[in-house]
């Protein structure tokens, strides 16, 4: 009787680990059909590896001012104010729900204040809500990333998986009165099912592809020193440098700090010179960003990159 239960224990370890396997394999060959060049700044991030974590909330807001489906100005009482004009068939699904829930649930009728996310989360409740909006968000933008085929979600190990490591644990208590040595190695088995079933989520082909791209371009953004440009362009990098945790990196590279600066520079922009307000200009200018980071921290009451994703790394 035991004899059969230890065929039957490996018999099925040996097929979890085979299915695990193929469909790592099949995730790590897999390829679009069609490529989706529009990569956000937070979901560059995530393909480089980064966690999950507010940062990338101020990352969404400024991409979104940026692309002016949100304006920003400053009002006279010195506060920023931000603004809802975003056609929403041009957004993203959690770029969707990041408006929805900052613009009209955390703020008032399209506009948005970084005190606000203070003064509503001192309800409890509320900062349960929070919390929810982020996990939300980091869902919805892993379900984009497979959308874009640049990563891949276990299908039949997700269910087989479990399913084996706990009729292993199962089988290993009941062999260990009689034939130790078979039990704990059916119990061992149990325990590498156990972490199989921690990295079911992996980087497709292209996704490694897109990892090695953009892993260059946090490079760029950590090392070199900006020698001017349009500033649109600069916007942009500083944006990608907030997702990336390099704002400190970017901005000791490039100090820009406010209009004067830029006036007295003024060479340095030879293509491009934008009028004030713009989005361009407020994103370079303004020291909002890292405050904005510090209120979502304070929101959720802890700190770190306390949401992870799985769809971070080599497949390894």
């Amino acid at each position: 009787m035991m004899t059969v239960m230890a065929s039957v224990s490996f018999a099925l370890f040996a097929f979890s680990v085979f299915l695990w396997m193929k469909e790592r394999n099949s995730a790590l060959t897999a390829a679009p059909s069609v490529i989706k060049k529009n990569i956000t700044p937070v979901e560059a991030s995530l393909i480089t590896g980064d966690s999950f974590t507010v940062r990338h909330v101020t990352a969404t807001i400024l991409d979104l001012v940026l692309k002016e489906h949100l304006s920003a100005e400053r009002t006279a009482d010195g506060r920023v104010m931000y603004m809802d004009n975003a056609d929403r068939s041009k957004l993203k699904q959690y770029e969707r729900s990041l408006v929805d829930y900052l613009f009209y649930r955390i703020g008032k009728d399209g506009t948005f204040f970084m005190e606000d996310v203070e003064s509503a989360t001192v309800d409890p409740e509320e900062r349960g809500s929070f919390y929810t909006f982020l996990e939300k968000v980091k869902n919805e933008i892993q379900t984009e990333l497979r959308e874009s085929v640049i990563s891949r979600r276990s299908r039949n190990a997700r269910t087989v998986l479990p399913l084996s490591s706990f009729l292993l644990m199962i089988s290993g208590a009941v062999m260990l009165f009689e034939h130790p040595v078979s039990g704990l190695a059916v119990w061992a088995g149990s325990a590498v099912l156990g972490g199989l079933m921690l990295k079911q989520e992996w980087l497709t082909a292209y996704g490694m592809e897109e990892k090695e791209r953009w892993q260059r371009y946090r490079n760029y953004l950590k090392n070199h020193r900006t020698a001017g440009g349009p500033l649109e362009e600069l916007a942009a990098d500083y944006v990608y440098a907030v997702a990336f945790g390099l704002s400190g990196n970017y901005e000791e590279n490039y100090p820009l700090r406010d209009a004067s600066s830029l006036q007295l520079r003024s060479s340095e922009f030879p293509l491009y010179m934008p009028a004030a307000g713009t989005g361009a200009l407020f994103i370079i200018n303004r020291g909002e960003s890292e405050q904005l980071t510090e209120a979502f921290y304070k929101a959720e009451h802890t700190e770190g990159d306390i949401i992870s994703t799985n769809a971070n790394d080599d497949g390894a």
